[in-house]
This record gives structure tokens, sequence and C-alpha cells, in this order.
């Protein structure tokens, strides 16, 4: 049942009040009783942002829609509306940290934002703001959801998620637990936030949907947003940036379409909805190669898909590596990314016809000495080199490991074959195909058997091989960068 309050945002409402605000601009001014803060690094909120800040009484808030609507800044005026009451903390966060370092990231404006205030202190470390009267303001990151126990202990008033569909709603719900304040003093005043902001689209789409944009399931207000309200941003260049973009991402990009969905011909969102932290240690694993020989913008990506077997016979997409790189810098990718997998992972590269790609084969094979490596022959039409994976994941057999490229890797799946680019779904299902013809006798088999101290070594044997991986996965982001 959705949520019924008497003075409930509604999009009916939303749409009065942005044909209204032109004529009587005072009027609506006072109503929403926006007290301009001296950290907003001079930006005056525009009336989506007015209606956003005023919605102090509701613990949730969502503000939503088309790109460029000005909803990170939104987030971040929020944030910092409080900072004169001692103690108080707000938390905002990304699903990566890499995402929160990009330029123009919300981080990046609070350090632009905050720069002319030498006694406010900025710690490195911690990514966090420090008032002098202890008012704190830290950005972090949940990449995977086991890092949401990083905030197993501090309190907050103000937590803020920057494209939530990027979220899980486990991690949503987690940080409801962090926040709290005193029964007494100033800080008690204060009210307690929880606050969205995002496009449609990303892993998260439809419990973000369901739980704020859905009239009959909503249980928190949703602020639709629009291009055109955010008169800062330049919105016939924005219009024709956005117009290169595949049909229904530019829909959703452009109008905050929230009802269209990414559903293709071969692949369909729904599938892939089982999401875990990492895949089984003793899986069998094929990294298959497509490659692009060139690094034209305008060209194909090279993608190198690590994907994964268990016992069982369920598959993981484990990894995906993207880029558009010239030939050389192909080589040092693939032999980085093998170094980092390890012997035990089997690589395969598409092998176009003709001469030219024999010659190509011939040098990875030399360059990947020491590894199981094969070229594979390119044979029969694309549809049907996707089918089998397709038709595992419709089946549930297909779990994605959380990471940053997740969503670029769905969306693509879901748009072929009328999506510019087919890169990750011709290298992910190349694996796939490896996987299921050359899968030994010894998988498929469940092993299922109590705990021993035999299964407790095992754990901590993989904790050492995980933590070599990640050492090994930095050395090859060095080699990438």
């Amino acid at each position: 049942m959705g949520y019924s309050l008497e003075r409930a945002i509604t999009k009916d409402r939303i749409e009065a009040g942005r044909r209204t605000y032109r004529k009587d601009r005072k009027l609506w001014d006072s109503q929403l009783n926006t007290v301009v803060s001296r950290y907003w690094g001079g930006h005056r909120p525009h009336f989506l942002q007015k209606v956003f800040l005023s919605c102090k009484e509701y613990p949730e808030v969502f503000f939503g829609g088309a790109a460029g609507g000005g909803k990170s800044d939104a987030l971040l005026m929020g944030a910092l509306e409080f900072m004169h009451i001692p103690g108080y903390s707000a938390l905002i966060l990304r699903r990566t940290y890499a995402q929160l370092g990009k330029a123009d990231s919300i981080m990046f404006r609070a350090q632009q934002w905050l720069a002319k205030y030498p006694e406010i202190r900025w710690n490195e470390q911690k990514h966090q703001f420090l008032w002098p009267n202890g008012a704190t303001l830290e950005f972090g990151h949940l990449q995977y959801d086991k890092d949401c126990w990083n905030y197993d202990g501090p309190a907050y008033q103000y937590v803020a998620f920057d494209e939530l569909t990027q979220f899980t709603e486990y991690q949503y719900k987690f940080l409801f637990g962090r926040i709290r304040r005193p029964s007494r003093g100033l800080l008690s005043k204060v009210p307690l936030r929880v606050r969205g902001a995002s496009n449609p689209g990303g892993i998260g789409h439809d419990w973000v949907k369901g739980r704020f944009v859905t009239k009959e399931t909503a249980v928190a207000p949703f602020i639709p947003a629009l291009i055109a309200d955010n008169p800062s941003l330049d919105a016939v260049a924005y219009h024709r940036m956005l117009a290169e973009l595949p049909p229904i991402l530019r829909k959703q990009r452009e109008e905050g379409d929230w009802e269209i969905t990414p559903d293709g011909l071969i692949f369909q969102s729904e599938w892939f909805q089982d999401y875990v932290d990492q895949a089984p240690v003793d899986c069998y694993r094929f990294r298959f190669w497509d490659l692009a020989a060139t690094d034209k913008k305008t060209a194909d990506y090279t993608v190198g898909a690590l994907v994964a077997m268990d016992g069982r016979g369920d598959i993981y997409i484990e990894d995906i590596v993207r880029g558009q790189w010239n030939p050389g810098k192909v080589e040092r990718v693939i032999q980085a990314t093998a170094e980092a997998d390890g012997h035990s992972v089997k690589i395969r590269i598409e092998q176009e016809p003709g001469a030219s790609g024999k010659l190509t084969i011939g040098n990875f094979a030399r360059l990947l000495l020491g590894y199981d490596f094969q070229g594979i022959p390119s044979s029969g039409a694309k549809v049907t080199r996707w089918t089998p994976l397709a038709s595992a994941a419709n089946n549930g057999l297909v779990k994605i490991v959380n990471a940053p490229w997740n969503h670029d890797f769905i969306s693509e799946l879901v748009n072929v074959p009328e999506v510019g680019h087919d890169d990750q779904a011709d290298a992910a299902s190349g694996a796939f195909l490896q996987l299921a013809n050359n899968r030994p006798v010894a998988v498929g088999v469940s092993r299922v058997r109590a705990r021993s101290q035999v299964d407790t070594e095992k754990d901590d044997t993989r904790e050492l091989q995980k933590q070599a991986m990640k050492n090994t996965n930095q050395d090859r982001e060095k080699v990438i960068a």
C-alpha cells in the first residue's frame, strides 16, 4: 500500500508548481521556506531542489528522473544544511570510490564549494570534512554488500545515495540502522533523513521504482526531475549529446522514463537479478576475448569476459575487461589480465577468418606461453552464439558478481542486436560456450557435505588466494592505466 500523507508530494503538484513558479516565484519561495546555506558555494537552489530541501518532515525522499536535473547538487545541499549544529554528521555514498573521485563528482563539487573556508579541514584518508564544532561530512562507497559493515558503528543524521539505482536494496536498507540522534540538546532537533537521487536504469531500477515511483507501492515522496528544471544547464547542447545514446537509454536519461525497460529480443533484464559478492574459488573458468583492432572511438571495444562454472553447473559472470585500445595496448592488457587471473583460467580469443586471423593468434600464443590458450574460429550468426547463454539465464543459472561494470554489461545484453556495440555479448557468450562444450566430468556433480576441519582450512586458503588476486589486479590496473 502506498504512503498517504496530507501534504504528500505528487507528480500533479510538482507539475502545477512548475507552471506557477515562473509567475509568482516569491510566493513559492515563502511556502518552501528554503534558507540558503553559506556552504553551498554561491549556488541558489532551483524550484525542484527547493521542493526537495523543504521535505524535512519525511524520513525518505527520492529525487529521480532525467539526467542533468540538478539531483547531485540537491543531495549535497541537503547534507550541508545543518553544519552549524555541533556534532552533526552527514554521509554521501556512491557505489564505488572511483566514482566519487571523478571530475565533477559530488565529492569534487564539495571540495570546490568548501575550498574558501580554511577552518574546514579535509581528511584525505577518511574522505571527510571536519568543522570546528565537530560537524562532519563524509564520503563513502558500497561496492559490495559486505562493505555495509564498514559503517556498522558511526551515527549519522543524514545519509544520501547518489545514483541510487546502482545500489542493492540490502545496501540501502542497511544504512537505516546508522541513522540516529541524541534525545537532548541541539542535535536532537535535527531531522533524520535518508535521501536518494538517480536516473532510471541500473541494477536497482526495479526496487527503486517500486519503493518510490509506482503509486500503488510507493512508501515515500518521489520528486521527478527534468532537464528543463535546471536553469544553470545548457539544455540545448545536452539534448544534442543525449541524442547519440541508444533509444532506450536516451529515453531514460532525457525524459526520466521509468516505464521503459531495456528488454530486447535475446536477453531480458529480469533474468539478471542474482548478484553475488564473489564466485566460488574452485570453479572451472574461461576468459574469452573479443578483439577490436583500433583505438578509434567509433570502433568496437576489446572485451575479455571471465565466466566460471561451479560443481552444480551454475554460471558466474565474474569479470569484464573492456576498452578501446590500439593493438600494442591490447597485448599489454591481455597479458596483464592473464597474470591476474592465474594459470588455472583457460584463455580463448576469437579468431577472425583468413591469414591475418592466424597471424594474430600466433602472436598471442607466443605472448601467453605457459597458459592454456587457443584461438577459436568465429562461425555462425551472432544470434545463434548468444542464444545458449540467454537460455541459461532464462533458466536461472546465471549469477552476476557485483562490480562497477554490471550496468553497462546488462544494458548491452538486453539491447542486442539493436545497439551499436555487442562486444560484451560476444565475449560472455564465447566464454559460456567454452564452458558448456569443455566441462570436465567433475563439474556437474554436486558436492554437499558437512563442514569439517578441512573445510575451515580451505576457507583460510581461499582468503589468501583472494588477497593475492586483489594485489595482482592492482598490478593489472597499473598496466591498463
